[in-house]
């Protein structure tokens, strides 16, 4: 783009009819003062001010004067910078300020030239010897400001154009005035010329790398945890290095250290034995892989003090100076709080410690067993699990349970429960056995277990009536119905129900702001969340509930029973491939440990476990037999700083989302309700759009999704507001989807359901990924009979959470400084041609 371009298309984007005449100011240094705002150690030279401006519109201390934000035809527009000229750090920003709210704006790069008249201020800057080009068009908030980030990384799809140390280029923008003084109704900014380096780096640089290849874009995955056996993979894509042709780099695994023990001691010991010497390719993202390890890396821990842990951790260096060190410059995956993954052990199996139990009859109701770790004595005090048993059920009935989490460190105590009556008296039971266990500690087994117990640091469990119970008894202590001696709301760490029941409403049994977890049994016969039945039976609406984290276990095949020890009668089931009480225990031991581990222990790495796809990422041991389908269902706490595109319980407008961005779609049906099934079965082919769903009891439950369908090439878009375009600050593009049990678009292909996803940036440029690449898809439902005709239960949401990165591989020019929309796509090529979802919860995530 030349000069005489660039004053045209000025025009062009702003509509506007100008006459361009030499004027005989030249590129003038602009002299700022404090009144505009200015840093004066910003980076860059200033210069054009508005000085001999078209109608006599002068501003010394801007752009020529505009009707902008102030609305003062004496001042204009400013162009400043933050950040640093660094390519690597890529930290500059272009901030804009002075214009109308809500003004069209674009900026221009180029070199720095003789000004000319154009619209109501001055162009001062050309194509030079770099040329000249167009970043996005964006428009200004409500404090009349645009800020352009990535610079440099949106310059590498401007080819000859693309930002190199050593290079010097400068920065104007031209923006929308319709009442500018001089009627042109457009006008320019000031300018800043930028010399750009490479700065000496002054500390290692971290970026994820650690994970594994995939078939299809955007090619690899960066995970958190892998299993013992597993191969480990790095990807240089998306690193400062990535296109170093012929660099030599030496890259470690070595076992993870916090930031303090790197600041210690910087020496690289790779725990395979040796550095791994790798050449840097360059090119496609493909070239960026490299394997690290076929799979023997262990996880399990050496025994003694950790040896109970779910992995062993690392941390990834690429070694730039083969130094040995890890020093400036170097990458690191790692290094500071959290490693660059942990290799997991089998958590099917027990872990390093001998289990004791034991019976404690502390009175009516009062009954315990309580399972600990041998060596307790030579331990310090250790978390606590509770156990609430259901209706008909028994204490004693929970050894699985027990013995396990005794085997990795926990104490775990099982207590009589008082069901029968209802949910307010398992409640108490939970409260009060709870607080006699504490305030018994020098009696039980002899006092074994006296200072070796963490009181503030608890998880319930509950199952049927005990699992709705441990939800009712969290409410009674945070509204101090319940006042303990030896514990509080704040030491509950984790509630985990399974199978609960649903008796008492929304103000009643209520997990709050705790983190929550519920299992669930397709199969269940008894609290079986089928429409037709009692609100009761519909496990789902506790999770619902939750304010805070939270998560679901859904088993294909899971009876009632199994979520009690075997021998106490049968499984309580009703539908095909139906699990054994084996098959379930070990997908619940390994479910439970993960969960102990994060929120008891907060070791790093286990969280994968809650929310990957169980197909590409399962516990080892789990059960192998294709009857075997677990649904997984996370979210992070709103208060983690998320930020929710959509989550259908504000604007309850198909065409407006939460967040207030217009949803433009052509898929079929699209409808947003409650998340109910409204005719009382799960027959397909009626009006009830939301068939399956129960996730809702009575008038106060009020969570919400949408449903909608399609049998040929199709979308859904969500417009991003312009206040929260800039997701770098990031970690994951996170929504929930579910197939609609019996509907002709779901039972058409009983299978994983496929689809794409699109961010799409100001400028138009889009980066697509098929949630299919990660491994699986939406699962098909249940294939169980009754409550109405037709094949399929009730309906099992799945969280999918992809990395935000992950859009930016393979030299994608995708600036996630500025994400206007994003599409799903449905039916195309290579994808299922028709289908029908439950969708809900998209959002941004901070962690």
């Amino acid at each position: 783009m030349n000069r005489s371009i660039l004053a045209i298309h000025a025009v062009a984007l702003f509509a506007a009819s100008v006459t361009l005449a030499p004027s005989s100011a030249t590129a003038t240094p602009l002299l700022r003062s404090s009144a505009q705002g200015a840093s004066l150690d910003q980076v860059g030279v200033p210069f054009c001010p508005g000085d001999g401006c078209p109608c006599g519109n002068e501003s010394a201390n801007s752009g020529c004067g505009n009707d902008g934000f102030d609305q003062d035809l004496t001042t204009g527009a400013l162009l400043s910078s933050a950040g640093t000229g660094d390519v690597v750090a890529d930290d500059l920003e272009i901030l804009i300020s002075g214009i109308a709210p809500g003004a069209a704006t674009v900026l221009f790069m180029g070199s720095p030239a003789n000004s000319v008249r154009n619209g109501d201020g001055l162009l001062c800057i050309g194509a030079g010897s770099s040329g000249l080009y167009r970043f996005p068009i964006r428009t200004a908030d409500s404090a009349g400001t645009v800020t352009y980030g990535q610079i440099v990384a949106t310059s590498q799809a401007f080819g000859a154009g693309a930002l190199q140390p050593g290079d010097t280029r400068a920065f104007q923008a031209f923006y929308r005035d319709a009442m500018g003084p001089c009627g042109a109704a457009f006008n320019a900014t000031s300018a800043l010329s930028v010399t750009f380096s490479a700065a000496t780096p002054t500390r290692p640089v971290e970026v994820e790398m650690g994970g594994r290849p995939l078939a299809q874009f955007p090619h690899f995955e960066r995970v958190d945890a892998l299993n013992e056996g597993d191969t480990l993979s790095l990807t240089l894509d998306g690193t400062p290095i990535a296109q170093s042709t012929g660099m030599n780099v030496d890259i470690y695994v070595v076992a993870a250290r916090s930031a303090r023990e790197w600041a210690l001691d910087a020496t690289l010991v790779d725990a395979r034995g040796s550095a791994q010497a790798i050449a840097v390719i360059g090119g496609a993202a493909t070239n960026a892989i490299f394997t690290l390890d076929a799979g023997t890396l262990t996880g399990t821990p050496a025994p003694g003090p950790g040896g109970d842990r779910v992995g062993t951790a690392y941390d990834l260096v690429v070694d730039v100076d083969r130094d040995g060190l890890l020093g400036p410059g170097d990458l690191i995956d790692g290094g500071g709080d959290e490693p660059a993954l942990i290799i997991a052990r089998d958590t099917v199996q027990p872990s390093q410690h001998a289990v004791t139990s034991v019976l404690f009859n502390g009175g009516s109701l009062r009954r315990q067993k309580i399972y600990y770790p041998s060596d307790i004595a030579t331990m310090g005090a250790v978390p606590l699990v509770v156990v609430s048993h259901g209706n008909g059920h028994n204490y004693q009935w929970y050894d699985y349970i027990g013995e396990h989490l005794a085997s990795y460190g926990y104490v775990v105590m099982s207590h009589e429960n008082n069901t029968m009556p209802g949910i307010e008296s398992a409640s108490l039971t939970t409260l009060v056995n709870t607080d006699l266990f504490l305030a018994e500690l020098g009696t039980i087994a002899g006092g074994v277990l006296d200072g070796h117990v963490d009181a503030r640091n608890i998880a319930w469990i509950g199952h049927s009536r005990g699992a709705e119970g441990v939800a009712r008894a969290y409410q009674r202590l945070t509204l101090q119905e319940y006042v303990p001696d030896h514990y509080g709301a704040s030491d509950i760490r984790l509630i985990s129900s399974m199978a609960p029941t649903v008796f008492l409403g929304l103000n009643l049994s209520n997990p709050r702001g705790v983190p929550y977890h519920v299992w669930t049994g397709s199969a269940d016969d008894d609290v079986t969340g089928a429409a037709g039945s009692s609100g009761i039976v519909r496990s789902f609406v506790l999770h619902e509930r939750a304010a805070g984290e939270r998560m679901v276990t859904a088993l294909h095949g899971a009876g009632h029973a199994v979520f009690h020890d075997e021998g106490h009668g049968g499984r309580v089931a009703d539908g095909p491939c139906l699990l054994t009480f084996n098959e379930a225990h070990q997908i619940i031991r390994a479910h439970f440990t993960a969960l102990m581990a994060h929120y008891l222990r907060r070791e790093p790495g286990v969280k994968d476990f809650f929310w990957r796809q169980y197909e590409s990422f399962a516990p080892i041991g789990r059960p192998q037999s294709s009857c075997v389908t677990v649904n997984l269902e996370y979210r992070d706490s709103p208060l983690a700083g998320n930020f929710f595109v959509e989550d259908t319980q504000t604007n309850p407008d198909e065409f407006l989302s939460s967040s207030g961005g217009a949803v433009s779609f052509d898929v079929t049906d699209l409808t947003e309700e409650r998340l109910r099934d409204t005719n009382g079965s799960m027959s397909a082919g009626t009006s009830d759009r939301f068939n399956g769903m129960s996730r809702v009891k009575g008038n106060l439950d009020d969570s919400r999704g949408i449903t909608f369908r399609w049998d040929a090439p199709s979308f859904l878009r969500y417009e991003v507001p312009s206040g929260a375009r800039d997701l770098r600050g990031g970690r994951f593009l996170s929504f929930r989807a579910t197939q609609v049990t019996r509907e002709a678009g779901t039972v058409a292909a009983l299978e994983d359901l496929d689809f794409e996803v699109s961010l799409i940036d100001g400028a138009g440029r889009s980066s697509t990924i098929a949630i299919g690449a990660y491994g699986g898809g939406i699962e098909e439902p249940y294939q169980r009979t009754g409550d109405g005709t037709g094949v399929g239960w009730s309906n099992e949401f799945e969280t999918i959470r992809i990395r935000l990165n992950d859009f930016s591989m393979d030299g994608s020019a995708l600036d996630l400084s500025d994400i206007a929309a994003i599409q799903f796509d449905f039916g195309r090529p290579g994808l299922p041609t028709e289908g029908h979802l439950g969708f809900d919860d998209l959002h941004i995530t901070a962690r």
